[in-house]
């Protein structure tokens, strides 16, 4: 086995190696990409929900608990005819 011989196997386990590595950075960027993606639209949204005034996320919280409130009412009463 010669020396050209070694040099030529070390040869092909480095590209093949560098290649390995060349797929896994292209699947991070991707991925990265993603994300970066998915914040701007979680950014976009955080601002939306910034823009509502507070009378309006008041109202909206209010009728939420009221609802919830009414309706496990409801349920103790059902339960308390029993």
């Amino acid at each position: 086995m010669g020396l050209g011989s070694v040099l030529d196997g070390l040869l092909g386990e480095v590209s093949g190696r560098v290649s390995d590595v060349e797929g896994k950075i292209s699947k991070l960027r991707t991925a990265k990409s993603k994300i970066e993606h998915e914040q701007a639209v979680s950014l976009k949204e955080i601002e939306h929900i910034k823009s509502l005034s507070w009378e309006t996320n008041g109202r909206v919280r209010y009728r939420m608990i009221l609802t919830k409130t009414y309706g496990s009412l409801r349920q103790h009463k059902r339960h308390f005819r029993r």
